[in-house]
Formats: structure tokens, C-alpha cells, sequence
């Protein structure tokens, strides 16, 4: 990753930005806005890829019920019954 920074003006509540003051030294808010964003967004692509594997999971139960179904005599096959 790149460490060339660019500057940015954004807006946020004015509660926050006060929580923000109080939480962080002045040199160091950059860092820790940055780092929350890096979470923020890490957080977002991990649902995202949760919500195609679990689609994915969906997709395939048919299928894959249907080929277990095939093998269901070949994996008993041999086994003392209980």
C-alpha cells in the first residue's frame, strides 16, 4: 500500500468531532481516522463476501443434496449394521 497521503475536507456532526478532540491528540487524528476507516471498510468487504458465500451455499444445496444422495450406498457399503 502507498504511504502518500492527500488532504480532505469532510463533515461530521459536531458531537462527534468533539468526541474526537477528547479522544485523540491533534497530531494524531489522521492516523486514527484513517485506521477507523480502514476497519470500517474491512468490516464492509467481510459481510459483503459472507453474503455471496452464504447466496453461493444456497445455490448449491440442491445439488449438492443430490449427489450425496447418489453416493448414500457406496458410504454404507461394508459397514457392520449398529
Amino acid at each position: 500500500m502507498s504511504s502518500e497521503t492527500i488532504r480532505m475536507n469532510i463533515s461530521i456532526e459536531k458531537d462527534l468531532a468533539a468526541d474526537l478532540k477528547k479522544a485523540t491528540n491533534p497530531r494524531k487524528r489522521s492516523a486514527f481516522i484513517s485506521d477507523a476507516i480502514k476497519q470500517k471498510l474491512e468490516q464492509q468487504k467481510k459481510q459483503e463476501t459472507e453474503l455471496l458465500l452464504k447466496e453461493g451455499y444456497k445455490d448449491r444445496y440442491k445439488e449438492s443434496t443430490e449427489l450425496s444422495a447418489e453416493f448414500k450406498v457406496t458410504d454404507l457399503e461394508n459397514w457392520d449394521e449398529y
